[in-house]
């Protein structure tokens, strides 16, 4: 089936392999749950995760020196994450959303947190992440947060809370955005990679 727009962009074969890789899993796995997966409300397909990561779509943005798919320019992406979405706009932003987690990690972390952080990802049975950003009076507005990140020796505390976090129900990581003073605003905001079992963290039921 020729693509003439995306012909245009003068995509590789390559390009085209992991485009066409999403189109058929879309087809063949994601639209035949889709009805039943938004009518359950708050219920995930997990197995389709598994079935994503064993493919390589789970983890086909984050680089290929971690494992990964390799696949970094914004074209492709959108592109693969298009057609999964076609299957499905919950459940194909659910399986390519370490995508989430791993950018600040490639754009703030050292090269030991990257290895430590994103490889796990690029596995056969990788763990589910969040991105934790959005609160209750703030929505997206990521300079206006204010979960506070105090400094205690050599570690911080994080106080606050986070509303709305996709994957929150399942993930074993998150990325948590905090302020160390609100009156900066944006150049006061941080992010900490935080573990599911860390002591003071809870994680609300599914909404």
């Amino acid at each position: 089936m020729p693509f003439p727009v995306r012909d245009a962009l003068g995509l590789s074969a390559e390009q085209h392999d992991f485009i066409r890789l999403a189109r058929d899993f879309a087809a063949a796995e994601i639209r035949p749950r889709a009805r039943a997966v938004d009518d359950a409300q708050t219920e995930s397909p997990l197995d389709l995760w598994d079935k994503a990561a064993r493919t390589g779509l789970a983890a086909f943005m984050i680089p290929a020196e971690f494992g990964g798919g390799g696949v970094t320019d914004m074209v492709t992406q959108v592109l693969v994450q298009q057609e999964l979405c076609h299957g499905d706009i919950g459940i194909g932003n659910l399986l390519t959303s370490s995508g989430f987690f791993a950018d600040p990690v490639l754009e703030l972390g050292t090269q030991a947190q990257k290895e430590r952080w994103l490889r796990p990802l690029t596995t056969d049975t990788p763990p589910l992440t969040a991105l934790a950003v959005t609160e209750p009076d703030h929505g997206s507005d990521a300079a206006g947060i204010r979960t506070r990140a105090v400094r205690d020796g050599d570690h911080y505390v994080l106080s606050g809370q986070k509303a709305w976090i996709s994957n929150a129900p399942y993930a074993q990581r998150f990325v948590v955005f905090a302020t160390v003073d609100p009156s900066l605003r944006a150049r006061g905001v941080t992010a900490f990679v935080i573990d599911r079992d860390t002591p003071g963290l809870t994680v609300g039921k599914p909404m």
